[in-house]
């Protein structure tokens, strides 16, 4: 192997340009890299507002939230049974938006727990009436995976709302 003092000048030029070819290609994708993971994390925070910003604006979801949140927690599981089995109109638009709401927040919790939506974002604008909402439905899910047989149904919710400590408060609640 010759040392670099064996090298004709123009073969040292060649390998100090190789050299400082691949540290500048080092240099460069990382610097790439980085501003790829902050680019992430910045779009990761803008979809997660842009989908609260569309769901708050939604005049039927609002009023699905308020008609689930008014339901007594002590009934709600009553109407985790298919649309057949209720009796009137009334209690199936009840299961309708119980399960439109449950719906959109696993959605939601899908996004955050797979790193698309910042559970950071949600868990500053969100996490309260999240963990309320899913104390909320909670009975509604579980009489949903007995009766049914549904046993992924609000899972990924449950995981979201697990992983913000919800379920602790959700235990002593129910235990009051």
């Amino acid at each position: 192997m010759p040392f670099v003092g064996d090298l004709t000048t123009y073969q040292q030029i060649a390998v100090s340009a190789i050299f400082a070819f691949l540290v500048g290609l080092t240099v460069g994708l990382s610097v790439a890299e980085y501003n790829a993971i902050k680019r992430r994390r910045l779009s990761q925070g803008s979809l997660g507002i842009d989908a609260m910003y569309r769901l708050w604006k939604d005049e039927n979801f609002r009023k699905n939230i308020t008609r689930v949140m008014n339901i007594p927690h002590e009934i709600i599981a009553r109407y985790a049974v298919s649309p057949e089995e209720l009796g009137s109109h009334a209690e199936r638009e009840q299961r309708d938006a119980i399960l439109n709401i449950i719906n959109y927040f696993e959605t939601l919790a899908v996004g955050a727990n797979m790193g698309i939506y910042s559970r950071k974002v949600f868990s500053r604008l969100i996490k309260a009436q999240t963990i309320g909402l899913y104390q909320q439905v909670s009975p509604f899910l579980e009489a949903l995976r007995q009766r049914q047989g549904y046993e992924k149904s609000g899972k990924e919710f449950e995981k979201l709302v697990r992983k913000w400590g919800g379920i602790k408060n959700l235990k002593k609640r129910l235990t009051r």
